[in-house]
């Protein structure tokens, strides 16, 4: 599911949620996707959501010519 913010939409997935209890939350590296951590996730029986940080894979930014921070990121994630 792509959740839309003020500057990005974000690709979020959730795994194994039948499974219950809190879930983990995997965010990937510089140049990675979400699906960097399927192998992990099948191994581990847990609930699980995988996350597209914008410009990455199935997340994008609303808008290129707006500067986006890290502060952006965590309130959009929020």
């Amino acid at each position: 599911m792509k959740i839309k913010n003020s500057k990005s939409k974000i690709y979020v997935k959730s795994m194994n949620e039948e499974i219950g209890g809190i879930p983990m939350v995997f965010f990937h590296g510089f140049t990675g996707c979400s699906k960097d951590w399927l192998h992990i996730i099948k191994n581990i029986n847990k609930w699980s959501i995988i996350i597209d940080i914008p410009g990455h894979a199935n997340s994008l930014f609303e808008n290129l010519d707006s500067p986006y921070t890290i502060d952006d990121l965590c309130n959009e994630l929020y």
